[in-house]
This record gives C-alpha cells, sequence and structure tokens, in this order.
C-alpha cells in the first residue's frame, strides 16, 4: 500500500466526522430554539404582556358595542314610554255620552272641560286624508206627538223644537233652537207630523246645513245616526240611509259642552248617546242597530239620580219596509 493511501482514508473519516458534527450541531441548535420559543411563550410575563394587549383591544370593542346597546334600549323604552303615556292620558275617541236609559223629559249637561270629574271630552276630527270626520248615534223612543217632560203634559207651544241634543250653548231663540251653535243640533218637530230637525253648522256664519226627517214612528225605538265625512252629511235610521246632504261649506265643530233634553225635552225616552271621532263605515253601522238601545238606566256621571223612564215597557225597535220605500 502506497503511503498516500492512508492519508486519503483519514481525509474521508476526517468529512464524515465533520458532516455528522454538523448535522448533529444543527439539530441541537434547532432544538434550543424550539425549546428557546416554548419558554418564552409559556413565561407568565410575556403571556402577560399579550393578554394585555388582547385585552385592551377587546376592551375598546366591547365599550362600542356597549354604547350602541345603550343607545338603541334607550330608543325603545323611549318609544315605549311615550306609547304608555299616550294611552294612560289621552281621551277616549268614541266615548258614550249618556250609556242607558234617560227619560225625555231629564235635561242633561255633558261637560266638556276635562279638569271636571263628570266631563266626557269629544275628540275633534283632525287631519283625515278625506277631512273633517266624525259620527253621533242614539236611540230614540217617542211616546207621542204635543206633549212635553217626564209626565206627559200637552206642550205649550207645538210650533216650537223639542230639544233632543245638541253641541253649543244654552242660549235658545223662541223656537226652541240654539241660537249661538249647533255642531250638531237634534231637535224634534211636533208642527204636522213627527220631525227630526238636524241641523250643523259650518264655517261660514249663517249658513248651517239642514235636514228634516219626517213620518218619525211612534212608540217604536229606533236609531238616528248622524255621519259627517268631508262636506257629506248623511242621517240613518235604523242602518238604512234616509237623508244625504252635501253642505256648501266646511261643517264646523266647537268646544261648548253637549246638552241633553233640555228646555222640556221631549215626551219619551233616549239611550245610548254615542260620538266616535270618525265616520262609520256600514259595518259598524249595523253592528250599533243590530245590539239595539240599552234598556238599562243609565249610571253615567252627568245623569245623576235614578230616570227611571215611563216608555221603557213600550214596543220594539221594529219599522215597517214601507218606511223605508216610501222616502225613496
Amino acid at each position: 500500500m502506497s503511503e498516500g493511501e492512508p492519508s486519503a482514508f483519514q481525509n474521508m473519516s476526517e468529512t464524515a466526522s465533520n458532516a455528522y458534527s454538523s448535522v448533529a450541531d444543527s439539530i441541537s441548535n434547532l432544538k434550543d430554539s424550539v425549546s428557546s420559543s416554548m419558554s418564552e411563550y409559556s413565561s407568565p410575563t410575556s403571556l402577560g404582556e399579550a393578554s394585555s394587549d388582547f385585552l385592551q383591544s377587546n376592551s375598546i370593542i366591547a365599550r362600542i358595542a356597549f354604547i350602541f346597546f345603550v343607545i338603541i334600549l334607550f330608543n325603545i323604552l323611549l318609544r315605549l314610554g311615550i306609547f304608555l303615556l299616550n294611552y294612560f292620558s289621552k281621551s277616549n275617541t268614541n266615548p258614550y255620552l249618556i250609556q242607558g236609559l234617560v227619560d225625555g223629559g231629564k235635561a242633561i249637561m255633558i261637560k266638556q272641560d276635562p279638569r271636571d270629574d263628570n266631563s266626557v271630552p269629544l275628540l275633534r276630527s283632525n287631519n283625515q286624508p278625506t277631512g273633517i270626520e266624525c259620527t253621533w248615534s242614539v236611540w230614540l223612543f217617542i211616546n207621542a206627538v204635543g206633549t212635553t217632560g217626564t209626565t206627559g203634559t200637552v206642550a205649550a207651544d207645538n210650533s216650537k223644537y223639542h230639544h233632543i241634543f245638541h253641541k253649543g250653548t244654552n242660549s235658545y231663540g223662541g223656537d226652541g233652537i240654539s241660537t249661538l251653535s249647533n255642531g250638531p243640533g237634534v231637535y224634534l218637530s211636533y208642527n204636522q207630523d213627527p220631525t227630526i230637525h238636524i241641523i250643523m253648522d259650518t264655517v261660514v256664519q249663517n249658513t248651517p246645513a239642514i235636514v228634516d226627517i219626517n213620518n218619525i214612528p211612534l212608540k217604536k225605538w229606533f236609531n238616528l245616526l248622524i255621519r259627517i265625512q268631508n262636506t257629506s252629511l248623511d242621517v240613518y235610521i235604523n242602518g238604512v240611509i234616509s237623508a244625504h246632504v252635501i253642505m256648501d261649506n266646511v261643517p264646523k265643530q266647537n268646544y261648548y259642552d253637549v246638552f241633553v233634553c233640555d228646555q222640556g225635552g221631549f215626551d219619551g225616552s233616549l239611550s245610548n248617546l254615542r260620538y266616535y271621532a270618525s265616520a262609520l263605515n256600514i259595518f259598524s253601522i249595523n253592528a250599533i242597530v243590530s245590539a239595539g238601545p240599552n234598556l238599562t238606566p243609565s249610571t253615567s256621571p252627568a245623569v245623576g239620580a235614578s230616570n227611571a223612564s215611563r216608555s221603557a215597557k213600550y214596543g220594539s225597535s221594529y219599522l215597517a219596509s214601507t218606511w223605508y220605500t216610501s222616502r225613496l
């Protein structure tokens, strides 16, 4: 073997040894690096710093979200509070002025001052798409013509109108009609035959709409309903339209009190005088007629003491079909 051969083997051995050492060093360095990273991650100091940054960023988001939540909740509670306040403080839009039966000769005043415990404030029509709207409904029973008052005594002057109800002042002319305001006014005429005389003021002074419904039945309950929508005035008897008038001017509502059976009233009875702050449709009108009059003596605050009626024992709400067809 030549002298160079041992040197070659020696070089190969050294090369292999160096390669092994290099690989071992690399593995050792990688192990140390991973171990160092894990140690740093698991270190309480490092973990605290990372958590602090994370929590700080989350705290800002949480605060913004909380503010939005409070704003939304406040808006909901505000709307709910306004709704409840309106619900408990506003007047009934469809109140009974008289609920139950009263005698036609008993004078009643229904105040409109909301400060009065016995008042029944009526809400005026406001900003309706079709203009002013309201409806008045009352059940009437007329005993006889030419008499008035609770005792049925002969009227002093049959040329005068007998008061059923009106909304206005209690100042009357020689004919028995309110001189200042009728919004509306309903009277009974005995001059020829029993006639319902209806007056509705308009915004132009001394130009009221006037409707007469004649041949009113005696000793029978019937429903009188006055429906106003814009400049249209419709009168229904037992749910059947009996008169339709187009007013020349806009109807005028007022803030005055409501007077019922004033100035001696009429010989008969009245039941369920009610106001609606809208123009009722035909279904609502028929529902009123189907329900019929309330024959229980009224306990409404404005009525006061007992008002037993002589006419409660009479008749029904039936009207012959000829009464309606004769008006066509």
